[in-house]
Protein backbone atom coordinates (compact mmCIF):
# COMPACT_ATOMS: atom_id res chain seq x y z
CA UNK A 1 0.00 0.00 0.00
CA UNK A 2 2.79 2.40 0.86
CA UNK A 3 4.50 1.80 -2.49
CA UNK A 4 1.23 2.41 -4.38
CA UNK A 5 0.70 5.83 -2.82
CA UNK A 6 -2.37 4.84 -0.81
CA UNK A 7 -2.52 5.88 2.84
CA UNK A 8 -1.54 2.78 4.78
CA UNK A 9 -3.94 3.71 7.61
CA UNK A 10 -6.79 2.86 5.19
CA UNK A 11 -6.28 -0.86 5.85
CA UNK A 12 -7.09 -0.42 9.52
CA UNK A 13 -9.94 1.98 8.68
CA UNK A 14 -11.67 -0.76 6.65
CA UNK A 15 -11.85 -3.02 9.71
CA UNK A 16 -12.88 -0.15 11.99
CA UNK A 17 -15.70 0.73 9.57
CA UNK A 18 -16.81 -2.90 9.48
CA UNK A 19 -16.90 -3.06 13.29
CA UNK A 20 -18.88 0.20 13.47
CA UNK A 21 -21.40 -1.18 10.97
CA UNK A 22 -21.71 -4.39 13.01
CA UNK A 23 -22.30 -2.28 16.13
CA UNK A 24 -25.05 -0.34 14.34
CA UNK A 25 -26.66 -3.59 13.21
CA UNK A 26 -26.61 -4.97 16.76
CA UNK A 27 -28.05 -1.76 18.23
CA UNK A 28 -30.73 -1.68 15.52
CA UNK A 29 -31.74 -5.22 16.45
CA UNK A 30 -31.73 -4.49 20.18
CA UNK A 31 -28.71 -6.70 20.77
CA UNK A 32 -25.60 -6.12 22.82
CA UNK A 33 -22.60 -4.73 20.97
CA UNK A 34 -19.90 -7.34 21.17
CA UNK A 35 -16.30 -7.14 20.09
CA UNK A 36 -14.21 -10.25 20.33
CA UNK A 37 -10.76 -9.36 21.60
CA UNK A 38 -9.04 -12.65 20.93
CA UNK A 39 -9.47 -15.61 18.64
CA UNK A 40 -10.76 -18.90 19.90
CA UNK A 41 -8.89 -22.17 19.65
CA UNK A 42 -10.76 -23.27 16.51
CA UNK A 43 -10.72 -19.89 14.76
CA UNK A 44 -8.69 -19.78 11.57
CA UNK A 45 -8.49 -15.97 11.34
CA UNK A 46 -7.76 -13.13 13.75
CA UNK A 47 -10.66 -11.06 15.03
CA UNK A 48 -11.66 -7.80 13.34
CA UNK A 49 -10.35 -5.85 16.31
CA UNK A 50 -7.01 -7.68 16.17
CA UNK A 51 -6.71 -6.91 12.48
CA UNK A 52 -7.57 -3.24 12.93
CA UNK A 53 -5.06 -2.88 15.77
CA UNK A 54 -2.28 -4.73 13.96
CA UNK A 55 -2.80 -2.81 10.71
CA UNK A 56 -2.90 0.57 12.51
CA UNK A 57 0.43 -0.24 14.19
CA UNK A 58 1.96 -1.33 10.87
CA UNK A 59 0.69 1.87 9.19
CA UNK A 60 2.44 3.92 11.86
CA UNK A 61 5.75 2.33 10.86
CA UNK A 62 5.20 2.78 7.09
CA UNK A 63 3.15 5.93 6.46
CA UNK A 64 2.67 5.58 2.69
CA UNK A 65 0.89 8.11 0.50
CA UNK A 66 -1.95 10.50 1.11
CA UNK A 67 -4.19 9.91 -1.93
CA UNK A 68 -6.85 7.26 -1.34
CA UNK A 69 -8.27 8.04 -4.81
CA UNK A 70 -11.72 8.30 -3.26
CA UNK A 71 -13.05 10.55 -6.04
CA UNK A 72 -12.09 7.97 -8.67
CA UNK A 73 -13.67 5.21 -6.61
CA UNK A 74 -16.92 7.18 -6.19
CA UNK A 75 -17.03 7.93 -9.92
CA UNK A 76 -16.54 4.27 -10.83
CA UNK A 77 -19.19 3.17 -8.32
CA UNK A 78 -21.76 5.86 -9.23
CA UNK A 79 -23.64 3.88 -11.92
CA UNK A 80 -24.11 0.96 -9.52
CA UNK A 81 -24.87 2.87 -6.33
CA UNK A 82 -28.70 2.91 -6.68
CA UNK A 83 -28.78 -0.89 -7.09
CA UNK A 84 -26.33 -1.40 -4.23
CA UNK A 85 -28.35 0.84 -1.90
CA UNK A 86 -31.61 -0.89 -2.86
CA UNK A 87 -30.04 -4.29 -2.16
CA UNK A 88 -28.75 -3.05 1.20
CA UNK A 89 -32.22 -1.84 2.19
CA UNK A 90 -33.77 -5.19 1.22
CA UNK A 91 -31.42 -6.89 3.73
CA UNK A 92 -33.77 -5.84 6.55
CA UNK A 93 -30.85 -4.48 8.57
CA UNK A 94 -32.14 -1.08 9.62
CA UNK A 95 -29.25 -0.16 11.91
CA UNK A 96 -26.52 -1.24 9.51
CA UNK A 97 -28.22 0.32 6.50
CA UNK A 98 -28.80 3.63 8.27
CA UNK A 99 -25.15 3.58 9.36
CA UNK A 100 -23.97 3.05 5.77
CA UNK A 101 -26.19 5.86 4.47
CA UNK A 102 -24.88 8.17 7.19
CA UNK A 103 -21.27 7.25 6.40
CA UNK A 104 -21.83 7.96 2.71
CA UNK A 105 -23.48 11.27 3.60
CA UNK A 106 -20.53 12.20 5.85
CA UNK A 107 -18.31 11.68 2.81
CA UNK A 108 -20.33 13.47 0.13
CA UNK A 109 -23.26 15.19 1.82
CA UNK A 110 -26.91 14.18 1.72
CA UNK A 111 -27.44 13.86 -2.03
CA UNK A 112 -30.85 13.26 -3.57
CA UNK A 113 -29.89 9.64 -4.12
CA UNK A 114 -28.96 9.11 -0.46
CA UNK A 115 -32.08 10.94 0.78
CA UNK A 116 -34.25 8.74 -1.44
CA UNK A 117 -32.54 5.61 -0.10
CA UNK A 118 -33.07 6.80 3.47
CA UNK A 119 -36.74 7.41 2.70
CA UNK A 120 -37.00 3.87 1.34
CA UNK A 121 -35.29 2.48 4.45
CA UNK A 122 -37.62 4.24 6.86
CA UNK A 123 -40.71 3.44 4.80
CA UNK A 124 -39.70 -0.23 4.78
CA UNK A 125 -39.46 -0.31 8.57
CA UNK A 126 -42.89 1.29 8.64
CA UNK A 127 -43.28 2.66 12.16
CA UNK A 128 -45.66 5.66 12.19
CA UNK A 129 -42.84 8.09 12.95
CA UNK A 130 -40.67 6.39 10.30
CA UNK A 131 -43.36 6.99 7.69
CA UNK A 132 -43.44 10.69 8.54
CA UNK A 133 -39.65 10.90 8.29
CA UNK A 134 -39.70 8.95 5.01
CA UNK A 135 -42.09 11.52 3.55
CA UNK A 136 -39.75 14.32 4.57
CA UNK A 137 -36.70 12.59 3.06
CA UNK A 138 -38.53 11.85 -0.19
CA UNK A 139 -39.42 15.53 -0.48
CA UNK A 140 -35.87 16.55 0.39
CA UNK A 141 -34.59 14.15 -2.28
CA UNK A 142 -36.87 15.76 -4.84
CA UNK A 143 -35.70 19.23 -3.77
CA UNK A 144 -32.11 18.02 -4.20
CA UNK A 145 -32.87 17.11 -7.81
CA UNK A 146 -33.54 13.37 -7.53
CA UNK A 147 -36.10 12.67 -10.24
CA UNK A 148 -36.61 8.90 -10.48
CA UNK A 149 -40.33 8.03 -10.63
CA UNK A 150 -39.84 5.58 -7.76
CA UNK A 151 -39.53 8.60 -5.49
CA UNK A 152 -43.21 9.42 -6.14
CA UNK A 153 -44.09 5.78 -5.52
CA UNK A 154 -42.33 5.72 -2.15
CA UNK A 155 -43.72 9.12 -1.18
CA UNK A 156 -47.24 8.08 -2.14
CA UNK A 157 -47.08 4.83 -0.19
CA UNK A 158 -45.68 6.57 2.89
CA UNK A 159 -48.34 9.29 2.73
CA UNK A 160 -51.08 6.71 2.23
CA UNK A 161 -50.02 4.83 5.36
CA UNK A 162 -49.96 8.15 7.23
CA UNK A 163 -53.59 8.79 6.24
CA UNK A 164 -52.77 11.66 3.86
CA UNK A 165 -54.88 10.20 1.06
CA UNK A 166 -55.11 13.14 -1.32
CA UNK A 167 -51.38 13.85 -1.27
CA UNK A 168 -50.75 10.12 -1.66
CA UNK A 169 -53.03 9.89 -4.69
CA UNK A 170 -51.21 12.78 -6.34
CA UNK A 171 -47.78 11.17 -5.84
CA UNK A 172 -48.94 7.71 -6.92
CA UNK A 173 -50.64 9.12 -10.03
CA UNK A 174 -47.36 10.88 -10.93
CA UNK A 175 -45.54 7.56 -10.53
CA UNK A 176 -47.98 5.76 -12.83
CA UNK A 177 -47.80 8.56 -15.39
CA UNK A 178 -44.01 8.18 -15.51
CA UNK A 179 -44.03 4.36 -15.34
CA UNK A 180 -47.31 3.09 -16.85
CA UNK A 181 -45.74 -0.32 -17.48
CA UNK A 182 -44.31 -0.70 -13.96
CA UNK A 183 -44.48 -4.20 -12.51
CA UNK A 184 -46.61 -2.89 -9.62
CA UNK A 185 -48.88 -0.69 -11.77
CA UNK A 186 -51.99 -2.80 -11.10
CA UNK A 187 -51.46 -2.67 -7.35
CA UNK A 188 -50.96 1.11 -7.45
CA UNK A 189 -54.07 1.50 -9.63
CA UNK A 190 -56.03 -0.55 -7.08
CA UNK A 191 -54.81 1.72 -4.29
CA UNK A 192 -55.88 4.78 -6.28
CA UNK A 193 -59.32 3.24 -6.97
CA UNK A 194 -60.08 2.90 -3.23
Amino acid sequence: MAASGYPTAAASAVWQQLMAEQDATAIGRGQKVRHVYRSGFFDSHPTELSRATYLAAAAGKTPGGTDARAAEYRAALAPYLPRLLAAQIRMNDFGGSDFILGALADERGWTGELLFARGELYRARGNPRDLQMASIWYRDAKAAGYAAPELDRGLGLALLRNGRTEDAREALAAYLAARPDASDARMIQALLAN
